[in-house]
């Protein structure tokens, strides 16, 4: 990665060497390794002239055939797709799909499956999200299936909401019936959001542990009710206590629409924090968490980037950013064979002017 960051900084004459030896270091890659090979080659293949670049992007998805396991075959290609043009981008959405399909343990398959339309950009999302609902209509673990159809629902279509509302009113168990209801009802359209809600509250009340159903019409009733500002905080102070990751995110997600902006991005953040802990204590069921995050509101934008911040700074400003980040950088050792050992090893001066190199 540091190699290929030095690429576009470097003058022409040292720029071949520099690629050479970065995809030697890629191809020397242990075993094992293939997903990483597989995103640095994709990573690096911007940076490469048109002759090099479809070689380059044929060897990353080839790297990809070689990992073992289905879902972080998924999870790379996912990745992958993010950053390659058509055609490739679509071949590696197709061989994502596939891999998909194959993974024998439904559990996995559920959290690929979020895990794809969660890492893809906006303008892929629709080009798969028919196939990924027909994989996932045919889940037949309603525990896994639930959260499934909530994570799926930000990004269907009224025809595919009605399907997925279709197949969760047929979930045995009230509480996976409820899961999939609250997260299908959020995104539903007018025509079927009362009927859904409805659904959902049945299923709510049908739940026998107390606390969980507790923490299900929690989230239910933020989608049911309007709050007035001055029950806002209490809300949200109660919220935060819900102890079931899944259902605090799910909770905070809903209440967050109707709080004031002030409010909003501490809502969602804590929300987006409940999705990185474990949704159940016990037990390890990732697809609940990777169905929180997607269904959750986006974050409200919160100003400009570092990038934007940084544009702003004056040059003497940004020169003495670099040396303050280059001083900081020094308090590291890096090991690295691309650094010749004759390389001196003094201190940059704070105010001395940067060498050719440095």
């Amino acid at each position: 990665a540091a190699l290929r960051k030095v690429i576009p900084i470097i003058s022409d004459a040292e720029r071949p060497y520099v690629i050479a030896r970065t995809l030697e270091v890629v191809r020397n890659f242990d075993p094992g390794l293939e997903d990483f090979r597989a995103k640095e080659l994709t990573k690096l293949a911007p940076l490469l002239s048109k002759q090099e670049r479809p070689i380059i992007l044929a060897e990353a998805l080839d790297s990809v055939q070689n990992i073992d396991d289905l879902w972080r075959q998924s999870e790379t290609l996912a990745e992958m797709a993010r950053l390659l043009p058509e055609p490739e981008c679509k071949d590696a959405l197709d061989r994502a799909l596939h891999a998909i399909k194959k993974i024998p343990n439904e559990h996995n398959r559920a959290r690929a499956l979020i895990g794809l339309l969660n890492t893809v950009t906006e303008p892929q999302k629709p080009k798969i999200i028919d196939e990924i609902l027909e994989i996932a209509l045919r889940i037949k673990n309603e525990e896994f299936l639930a959260p499934t159809l909530a994570g799926l629902a930000p990004y269907l279509s009224a025809e595919q909401l009605g399907q997925s509302i279709d197949a969760a009113n047929r979930i045995y168990y009230p509480e996976y019936r409820a899961e999939a209801m609250v997260g299908l009802a959020f995104y539903a359209p007018h025509s079927l959001k009362l009927g859904t809600l409805k659904n959902a509250q049945d299923a709510a009340n049908a739940i026998s542990n107390t606390e969980n159903q507790s923490q299900v019409l929690t989230a239910l009733n933020y989608q049911a009710t309007t709050l007035n500002n001055n029950d806002a905080l209490e809300a949200l102070n109660a919220t935060l206590k819900i102890s079931d990751g899944f259902w605090r995110a799910m909770a905070l997600g809903a209440l967050s629409q109707q709080l004031p902006d002030w409010m909003k991005n501490e809502a969602l953040g804590k929300a987006y924090d409940s999705t990185r802990l474990p949704p159940r204590p016990d037990k390890l069921n990732e697809v609940r968490g990777e169905a929180a995050r997607s269904w959750l509101p986006q974050l409200p934008e919160s100003g400009e980037g570092l990038g934007d911040q940084l544009a702003k700074l004056s040059e003497s400003e940004q020169i003495s950013l670099m040396r303050e980040a280059f001083d900081k950088m020094q308090t590291r050792v890096v090991n690295t064979s691309f650094v010749p050992r004759s390389q001196p090893t003094e201190q940059i001066e704070k105010n001395m002017p940067l060498q050719t190199g440095q």
